[in-house]
Order: C-alpha cells, then structure tokens, then sequence
C-alpha cells in the first residue's frame, strides 16, 4: 500500500536564514509530491486539471529560456545555460561547444559581449546594462539590444 499525504499545503518559514523564497520549482515540487498523489487517491480513473491564475507563477520561466536580464556581460559566472534560438535565419548558439580552442570556455554560457561580436553589433565602448530600464534606445547598452 502506498503511503500518501492527507495534506497538500506545505508551510515555510522564508528569509535568508530559513527556507528559500517560493518559486515556481517549489511550486510544482509541491504538485508533483503532494497534489497529485492525493488527487488521484481520491479520484480514481479521473483526469485533474490544474489551473493557476493571478499568481506570480505566471512570470516564471525555465533556467534555460532566453532572458537578456538574465546575461552575464562576459562567458561563464552566474548566469545559467541558455538554450539556442534562431537569429536571421541561423542557428544562434548561446553556450560554447565542447570543442572550443580555449578550454576554459567549453560548455559555458557565452554572454552578451560575444554574442552581440558574432552578429556585428558590438560597437566601441558599448555598456553591458544602462540605468535607464524603460529606454527607448535600443541601441543604448547590450542587454537592451539583446531585449530587442
């Protein structure tokens, strides 16, 4: 017999000593763990589903999508593994190949100053972010060129 929780909630106490913030992992962890292994205990041979609306969850997006804010201006550091796109018409690989000559760049996230090089939009002197978060110069600094 299958153990499984008569409760879904689950309680956190957040901050920066305590659990983390609630996000969309932990949300659908708790989904995954709780929601649906009571649901379908009681409700056999039913189908749920599940519809989030007006929650925070709506701005959440994969580790790998592709997010200018999300960037680094230089290879590697924080920033994670975006997944490749098409530009123009080309593949647009947003990571370094395994196979690169400077190994200390294989397989790490490329960031805005190289991807911008390998388009030809990197211009002299150009500023990874601005202060200006609405600019509308799109040209202003790469994370706006990126955006746009």
């Amino acid at each position: 017999m299958i153990n499984i929780s008569h409760e879904a909630r689950v309680i956190m106490n957040p901050g920066t000593n305590n659990d983390s913030w609630w996000n969309i992992e932990l949300l659908v962890q708790q989904i995954i763990d709780h929601v649906i292994p009571i649901f379908e205990a009681t409700h056999p041979r039913v189908v749920a589903i599940f519809a989030f609306d007006n929650s925070t969850s709506h701005g959440a997006f994969s580790s790998d999508t592709l997010i200018a804010n999300r960037m680094n201006v230089k290879p590697g550091g924080k920033q994670s593994k975006m997944k490749n796109t098409v530009f123009n018409g080309n593949v647009q690989y947003m990571n370094y190949p395994d196979n690169f000559p400077d190994e200390s760049l294989h397989g790490k996230p490329k960031g805005m100053r190289q991807i911008l090089h390998e388009h030809q939009l990197l211009k002299p002197g150009l500023k990874g972010f601005c202060k200006n978060k609405d600019s509308t110069d799109n040209q202003c600094c790469m994370q706006h060129i990126l955006k746009n």
